[in-house]
Parts: C-alpha cells; sequence; structure tokens
C-alpha cells in the first residue's frame, strides 16, 4: 500500500473506532511482536530497515517483566528456585 493510502485507512479506523493511533506505532507494535515470537533482534532491525539493532531493542521494543520472565525461563537460567 502507497503512504497515502494507509494515512487515509488509518484516518477511517481512528474515526470509527475512537482509538487514536499512527501508522508509527504499528510498527513498534510488529517489531515486539517478531521479539516475541522468537525473530532474532538482527532480523527484525534489518525488517525495520535500522542502521543500528540499538535503535530496534532500544526504540522499538516494548517487552514487559512477563516477557523477559519467559524467555529466562525458556533459556533455563530463571526457575522458581532461583527467583529472588
Amino acid at each position: 500500500m502507497r503512504y497515502d493510502a494507509v494515512a487515509k485507512l488509518v484516518a477511517r479506523l481512528r474515526a470509527l473506532t475512537g482509538i487514536k493511533f499512527t501508522p508509527h506505532v504499528l510498527r513498534h507494535t510488529r517489531a515486539t511482536e517478531l521479539i516475541r515470537a522468537g525473530v532474532p533482534i538482527e532480523i527484525v532491525s534489518k525488517v525495520l530497515t535500522h542502521r543500528s539493532v540499538t535503535t530496534t531493542s532500544e526504540t522499538y521494543i516494548h517487552l514487559c517483566v512477563e516477557d523477559v520472565r519467559a524467555e529466562l525461563v525458556r533459556a533455563g537460567v530463571w526457575t522458581q528456585e532461583t527467583a529472588p
């Protein structure tokens, strides 16, 4: 889709739902979902066409405590016994 078509679609959706968002917010959401799905940060960074993974990890990825805990459990470095 072209930028103007997306902008018009978002404007219609905002008017219909009353939810205020921008297409850029969807970029952040997609980046976070890719990370949650196990896609390496380097790949997510390339998909977003960032020059640096630091931009991706520090600005675009919005993980919660549960996300971090789940990854630590998956990696085998966190258990109930090792929890503080």
